[in-house]
């Protein structure tokens, strides 16, 4: 056997199954019968934000690699953030371009007491225009 291993050059560790064993390889085979069987699948996402994405790859068979290529940072905070917290109660529209994003902005936003109040406030005033709206209609 050991002439066998050499020709095939096999590395090691290697594991050589011998026996009745192998005639059961088809019964066993249950992992690479499902959709991504025998796939290998490099995410390249950080594993963070990727987490749900890598453990439904797994569950469908696949091989996840984790090679996290990017690193999110929030930016540090300059006059137009400021700028835009707090004056955000005159905003009409914010966008987000991404989830790292909003919880950058968000961190940043909670952190100043008097723009996250002013927020709140402005959020209550709509529920409040927006009740008042529901009970005219109800009339």
């Amino acid at each position: 056997m050991e002439r066998e291993v050499e020709e095939a050059n096999l590395p090691t560790p290697a594991i050589i199954v011998v026996g009745d064993v192998c005639t059961l390889s088809e019964k066993f085979s249950w992992a690479e019968s499902r959709p991504l069987g025998r796939l290998k699948i490099a995410v390249t996402r950080p594993a963070d934000v990727a987490s749900n994405m890598i453990n439904e790859l797994s569950r469908l068979g696949a091989e996840v690699v984790v090679l996290p290529t990017i690193e999110t940072r929030p930016l540090p905070i300059n006059k137009e953030m400021k700028k835009i917290i707090t004056e955000i109660d005159s905003r009409k529209l914010i966008v987000f371009t991404s989830a790292a994003g909003v919880n950058a902005f968000f961190k940043t936003f909670c952190s100043s007491a008097e723009s996250f109040v002013n927020w709140l406030r402005s959020i209550l005033q709509l529920l409040e225009r927006l009740r008042e709206l529901h009970l005219d209609d109800m009339d």
